[in-house]
């Protein structure tokens, strides 16, 4: 189920980004982003809500109310921050060099940077198959930016 739902997730994040080049372009980039973070801010109160009333044995772990959660850090911010950089930025960039291109070099780029992220922050040992799977990744993009 994970793998479906990662490959849902990356459908979606292609399919989030061309839509929204297609909408900047009769929109304007402005009404575009503010429309996205309004959606997107309605979807967050109602999931937030939703999550606060349900039942807490219902829901997987990371979803339930932590108890002694610690404080706001100032950069709890920077996944938001990256959010609006890539729904502000992918669009502009799809307009110059087409889906395919963009998507294998973002493809190539989480590889790299997730791969760096586990070993790093997780502590995993380096798998030879993942590293030549990135490997290859790169080596893709490369290719396709050709």
């Amino acid at each position: 189920m994970g793998i479906a739902i990662s490959l849902l997730m990356g459908a979606l994040g292609v399919l989030q980004n061309t839509l929204n080049k297609q909408f900047s372009l009769s929109l304007g980039m402005q009404w575009t982003i503010l429309i996205n973070g309004l959606t997107l801010s309605v979807c967050c109160v109602l999931f937030f809500f939703a999550l606060r009333f349900a039942p807490a044995d219902a829901l997987p772990a990371i979803f339930r109310p932590l108890e002694g959660a610690r404080g706001l850090r100032p950069y709890d911010v920077l996944p938001g921050i990256f959010g609006f950089l890539i729904i502000t930025t992918l669009p502009w960039v799809l307009e110059r060099q087409g889906a395919t291109r963009v998507f294998i070099a973002i493809i190539a780029s989480q590889l790299v940077v997730s791969l760096l992220w586990d070993i790093l922050v997780e502590g995993s040992a380096i798998e030879a198959k993942r590293a030549i799977g990135s490997a290859l990744a790169l080596l893709g993009a490369l290719v396709a930016s050709l």
